[in-house]
C-alpha cells in the first residue's frame, strides 16, 4: 500500500525511479538543490544539463482501465518510441491505474495522451498528469487555518 501512496504523491523512490544515468534534473528534484552554492559534486554537469535542455523527465501518468503497466513499456506517439514506464499499480483512491514514467521533455506536460503497447493487449491509453495526484485532507485543513 505504501507504494501506491507514493505514487499517488509522486515521491521517488531512489532505488526504483532514479536510473544510473537519470540527473535530479530529469527524475524532477530540482528543488532539492541549492544552485546558488559556490561548489557541489555535479554542479558543472546539472549547470550544462539545464542550459543545453533536459533530455527525458519523469512523470506521473493515469490509465483508465486494465492491468498495471510493467516496467520498461514503451510509451509511443504515432509509433515512434518516446519513453517508457517506471511502474505502475491500481490506486484505490482515485479507482484506476496510474504510474511514473520517463518521456522525452518535449512530451512532459500535463494533459497529453499517448499509447503503450502491451503484451496481452494491443494499445492502451495513458495520459500524462499533475502530481500530486490529489490533496489531503491535512494539506486543505492547514491552508483553511
Amino acid at each position: 500500500m505504501l507504494d501506491i501512496f507514493m505514487l499517488e504523491m509522486k515521491s521517488v523512490n531512489q532505488n526504483r525511479d532514479i536510473l544510473e544515468d537519470t540527473t535530479p534534473l530529469q527524475a524532477g528534484l530540482h528543488w532539492m538543490i541549492y544552485f546558488r552554492k559556490e561548489a557541489f559534486i555535479g554542479k558543472e554537469s546539472i549547470f550544462e544539463e539545464k542550459e543545453k535542455g533536459i533530455p527525458r523527465k519523469l512523470i506521473t501518468i493515469t490509465l483508465e482501465d486494465g492491468q498495471p503497466l510493467k516496467e520498461n513499456t514503451q510509451i509511443l506517439l504515432d509509433s515512434e518510441k518516446i519513453g517508457f514506464i517506471i511502474h505502475s499499480g491500481y490506486s484505490p483512491t482515485l479507482k484506476k491505474e496510474i504510474g511514473m514514467a520517463y518521456i522525452e521533455s518535449e512530451y512532459a506536460w500535463v494533459g497529453l495522451e499517448f499509447e503503450v503497447e502491451t503484451t496481452t493487449e494491443k494499445m492502451r491509453k495513458l495520459k500524462t498528469v499533475s502530481a500530486p495526484l490529489f490533496i489531503t485532507k491535512t494539506v486543505i485543513v492547514a491552508q483553511e487555518g
